[in-house]
């Protein structure tokens, strides 16, 4: 239930954000998640009608699925990080060869205006 649960705010979360790109590409977001999973709505409904029933566990799902959310969340983060970084010292390089090549073709230049 746990699992079934992420990927039900992560869907919930994406269909705030960007529906268009589920239309886009033909994904209805409960049929995907119930899919996924094997169930089916009805077993999904009678699964969240049973917990509902109890309360505390209920409750210890919802952490769970917090906590994996969080982690998850904080993966993508260092991943961002990593890739900006990357992107950063290409930057760096970049900008440093091209300072060397303006750097040569000016000494070229002074060269040939000193011949």
């Amino acid at each position: 239930m746990v699992q079934v649960l992420k990927d039900v705010a992560i869907i919930n979360a994406a269909k705030t954000t960007n529906i268009s790109v589920l239309r886009d590409n033909n994904v209805e977001p409960m049929t995907y998640v119930f899919e996924k999973h094997g169930i089916d709505s009805l077993q999904f409904a009678e699964s969240d009608r049973y917990y509902a029933s109890l309360p505390g566990e209920y409750q210890d799902i919802y952490k769970k699925v917090e906590a994996i959310l969080e982690n998850e969340q904080n993966v993508f983060k260092e991943a961002k990080a990593e890739q900006d970084s990357l992107r950063r010292l290409e930057m760096e390089q970049k900008q440093k060869e091209a300072k060397r090549v303006k750097d040569s073709l000016q000494e070229i230049s002074r060269n040939k205006t000193e011949e």
